[in-house]
Order: C-alpha cells, then structure tokens, then sequence
C-alpha cells in the first residue's frame, strides 16, 4: 500500500502544469497563429508515437522506476525550454522534450500501477477505484495549478507559469527516485535488453490480433483522439465567448470540482452498471452532443457547463476501457501494449489536430462542428466494425462446437 501512496503523490506534482490554462493564449501572444499552434501539438503527437513502443519496451526491459525517472528529466527541461522561448523553434524543442517525457510516462505509469495493484494483498480497493482515485488527485492538482496561475498571471506573468511547472517536476523526480524496485524489476538488469526486444514486440503484436483487445483499443484510440483535440480547442472557445484570459483558472475550477465529485462515485457505478457497453455508448453520445452544442450557442457559462460534462464523460470512459484492456495483458508485456496503444493516438491526434487547426483559423464554430462530424463518422464505422467481428466471432465457436 505504501507504494500506491507514493504514486498517488507522484500524480500529484507531476500533474501540477500551472502552464496548462493559459497555454494557448501564451503561444497566441507569442506571434502564433492557431494553425501554428496545432502543428505544435502535430509534433509533439508525431514524436510521441515513434517513441512510444521504444519506451514501453524500455520499460518491461529495463525497469518501471529507471523509464519514469528519466521522463520526469525529460518533462522539467522541456517546461524549462518552455519558459524561455519566445519564438516557433524553442516551442518545437519543448514538444520534443515534452514527446519523450510522455512516450516513457504512458505505458510505464499505467503497467506500475495495475501490477503493485494485484501484488499487494493490503490493497482491498478494486483497479477501477484505484484508477479513479488517481484520477481525481490528477484532477485536483490540476486545479490547484489553475486556480495558482490566476494568480501568476495576474501578478507576474504566464511565461512563470514555466517556471512553477519545472519546480513541480523536480519534486516529481524526488519521489520516483524514492519508489522502490521489486526484486523482478531488479532482475531486469541482470539481463541483456537487446536480445529481448524482438520476443517482446512480437508477443505484443499477438496481443492486438485478438479481436476483444483490437476493439477496445479502436475505442480508446478514436476517443482519445477527440477528447485531446477537444482540449486544444476549449480556451481558443472561451476567448471567441469574450471571456478574458486572467479568468480561465476559475473555468478549470469548476470542471475540476464536478469531476472529482463525479469520480468519487465509480464504485457504485461499479455495482449498478448491469451492461458497461451501453454505458460506454451513452457517455459517448453526451459528450458529442455537449461539444457541439458550443459550435450553435456560445457564452463562457454554458462552455464550462458543457466541458464538465464532457470532462466526466471521458474520465469516466477512460478509467472502464484501461481496466478492461489490462485484464487481457500479461505483467511481461504490458507497458509495450500500452505504449502501442498510445503510439497509435498520439498518430491520429497528430493528423486530426493539423485538421482542426487549419479550419479553427476559419473560425472556431466551424472547427467545432467539423470535430463532432469527424468523430460521428469513426464510431460509424467502429460500430460496424464492432458487429462483423462479433459476428464471426459467434461462427467460429459454432464451428468449433
């Protein structure tokens, strides 16, 4: 149990981005256009997906804490490079840094915490709680981060908010150098990674050919890459609704509150949920439906309304889908199909961000709309996908029979 409080901590100042509200206006103030501000993003995707399988593999060789450690490095110079540029080259060096951070966090994190989940027979609370606990003290330290950078902002500037960031993730790196390593994380450097890399991707690749893990990751991935776009567009939203820029701290404020409130209720939802696809699909519909609505009517209080919604919704589909997929995979192989899980969102988010930002330059509304209209086509097809797999799965065990 004393390893999951320290995790619990590391979520906490790793997701201390006292940067994360004021990001967009920040780059916007710095001469970029909106366009220019997605292909920031297009890097940082791009770079993140080649160095995801790497990482992940890294990881399941090498070692949970060595991987964590040094995307935490990677994470505080990236920041650090964030608050002393001032043209387009710095901002792409930090994606760069910030790519790596995130390739080695990504699989890493999520594999930690399912396996000290599982092996600690202290630990009475279900991988869902677990799960939605992290994510409400990911949610809160987001919250402090906006709610401090009003202030920043306010009485200094956003270029500080850098700076507070990289202060986070030296405390960070303090307590994953603290974690310990389990005697079969200190086996793993006896042996010869090289050798292994090509045994481990092959067994990862088998993972995805099942077909009950190759849809949950089709649902992950269509998902991720709507909600993360979403996020890129929520400020350049709030400032079209005439909102100042000093005041998105208290937006942030009130989605973090109705989320962590909303978290606190996984275990009953655990409990009543008779049919979690149906569940899945209903939360899927509510947060199209909600961010479109900002493409038709806008003011500041109906778009912090809608982004809670839809940042419940995505929290509440995240924490379902991971337990799901992480009961098909092996502790051996888990951070490298995790990694190529997030390799292959970080691809689409990459792609559909350029997509956005192109049409965000037209106008906003317009960017909105033709998010919900892209996402609406790929669950088309994800549900037509999901039926013919389905379909012939139930043949082939007749065949069998």
């Amino acid at each position: 149990m004393k390893e999951i409080r320290k995790l619990y901590l590391f979520t906490f100042f790793r997701s201390l981005t006292f940067f994360a509200s004021i990001s967009i206006a920040f780059y916007h103030e710095n001469n970029l256009s909106y366009f220019q501000i997605m292909l920031l993003q297009s890097v940082y995707g791009i770079l993140t997906a080649i160095l995801e399988i790497p990482s992940g593999m890294l990881s399941d060789i090498w070692g949970r804490k060595k991987t964590l450690i040094l995307g935490t490095v990677a994470f505080a110079l990236a920041y650090f490079g964030g608050a002393v540029g001032t043209s387009m080259l710095p901002f792409v060096l930090m994606q760069i840094l910030a790519a790596v951070g995130q390739s080695c966090y990504s699989g890493t994190f999520v594999a930690l915490m399912f396996e000290d989940v599982n092996s600690d027979d202290s630990i009475t609370q279900s991988v869902n709680v677990i799960f939605a606990n992290m994510q409400a003290i990911n949610i809160g330290a987001v919250l402090l981060a906006s709610l401090s950078s009003v202030f920043i902002v306010k009485y200094s500037s956003m270029r500080i908010t850098y700076l507070f960031t990289v202060l986070a993730y030296i405390l960070t790196l303090i307590l994953g150098i603290s974690l310990c390593e389990t005697q079969k994380e200190k086996e793993k450097v006896k042996t010869n990674p090289f050798k292994e890399y090509g045994q481990l991707l092959k067994n990862s690749i088998l993972y995805m050919k099942d077909y009950k893990i190759g849809l949950i990751v089709m649902d992950l991935v269509i998902f991720a890459c709507f909600s993360n776009t979403f996020t890129y567009i929520q400020q350049p939203i709030l400032l079209n609704a005439g909102l100042e820029t000093s005041k998105f701290g208290y937006v942030t404020f009130i989605i973090t509150i109705c989320t962590v409130a909303s978290l606190k209720t996984v275990q009953l939802i655990e409990k009543k949920i008779k049919n979690v696809n149906r569940f899945l699909c209903l939360l899927t519909m509510l947060v199209i439906v909600s961010l479109f609505s900002n493409a038709l009517h806008v003011s500041p209080v109906w778009s912090a309304i809608s982004f809670a919604i839809m940042t419940i919704a995505v929290r509440y589909r995240e924490i379902f889908l991971m337990n799901a997929l992480n009961t098909y995979i092996s502790d051996d192989s888990r951070a490298t199909v995790m990694s190529i899980v997030s390799a292959i969102e970080m691809i689409g988010l990459a792609v559909l961000s350029a997509v956005i930002g192109l049409v965000e330059d037209v106008s906003i509304e317009y960017a909105v709309a033709a998010l919900c209209i892209i996402v609406v086509i790929f669950y088309l097809i994800f549900g037509f996908m999901k039926f013919v797999c389905k379909k012939k799965y139930v043949q082939k065990v007749s065949i069998l029979k």
